[in-house]
């Protein structure tokens, strides 16, 4: 059970950061953005790895610091796509077509590894596909719209690639997690993330970014906190599922967080068709499970 409640928590973590990304990023940059509340999040989770951190732990660390350090440039790529896509289509469009993970992870390990494809897959793929066709078709009577935006549209297209980085992350999580402390990892992850994105914009923009950041931090604190603590908490659960459990299992289950995005992307944020991006993230929620299980 306390993967199930892990696994959720993460779930409903990631909504409410949607939510307020999609909001902040409205005046600032996606990288910078993203940059920014990283480092929020190493910062109030450091003495969650002061706790967790014993010299024990460093053989381990060293025997498998290749998968932690692909493990943190794919979340780099992947947090950068996903803001990037939030900051151009709506988060009712972004978060089911990120949530398409598993689906591109079944597919490249049929053509870079020579992976065996069954019905269930082969089935669960054209679920995923077709629910994620629902949820870009804007128009009925348009039904060609949604291919002609996938080729076009560049937030389609960074959310797809989110997808792709963090379906990998999770491959490489999954195995980090089973020999170190979840813990010590989700703060590898932080860490990286936010010496990373600021070392680029520090040398990008020299002095500019660190007053960037202050200004950013005092007129939006609220907002950049909630985020900071809610990525630290969000990371930390799915990191913890994914020790304690399958990502066959955890993966699905973690799929709960689409339809409530798109209603609070309906509510919150005036989205459009709703109702059939809910139909579609149902759909696609179908296939995500059957080529995951």
């Amino acid at each position: 059970m306390d993967w199930i409640i892990a696994t959720v928590l993460a779930a409903v973590s990631y909504v409410i950061i949607a939510i307020i990304s999609k909001e902040v990023m409205e005046n600032v940059s996606p990288l910078f953005f993203t940059a920014v509340s990283a480092s929020v999040s190493t910062f109030f989770y450091l003495p969650v790895f002061i706790y967790h951190f014993s010299t024990s732990s460093l053989p381990a660390i060293y025997n498998i610091s290749g998968f932690i350090i692909f493990s943190i440039l794919t979340n780099v790529l992947g947090w950068f796509a996903y803001n990037q896509a939030l900051k151009n289509d709506p988060v009712s469009v972004v978060m089911p077509l990120n949530r398409l993970q598993p689906v591109f992870v079944a597919l490249l390990g049929v053509v870079i590894l020579n992976e065996a494809i069954n019905f269930r897959i082969s089935l669960g793929i054209l679920m995923a596909t077709f629910g994620g066709y629902l949820v870009l078709l804007k128009n009925p009577n348009h039904l060609i719209t949604p291919f002609k935006d996938i080729l076009s549209d560049k937030g389609e297209q960074l959310a797809i690639l989110s997808a792709i980085a963090f379906g990998f992350a999770a491959i490489s999580d999954r195995i980090v997690t089973t020999n170190i402390p979840p813990e010590l990892h989700a703060f590898f992850i932080l860490f990286g993330l936010t010496a990373i994105l600021n070392t680029y914009l520090y040398k990008r923009n020299g002095f500019q970014h660190i007053k960037q950041t202050k200004k950013e931090l005092k007129q939006q604190t609220k907002p950049y906190l909630t985020v900071g603590i809610l990525q630290s908490i969000s990371l930390l659960a799915i990191l913890t599922a994914l020790s304690l459990q399958e990502a066959s299992k955890v993966i699905p289950l973690l799929q709960i967080q689409v339809p409530l995005t798109v209603i609070a992307g309906g509510t919150l944020l005036n989205e459009e068709h709703i109702t059939i991006k809910l139909i579609g993230s149902t759909i696609l929620i179908i296939g995500v499970t059957l080529v995951a299980i």
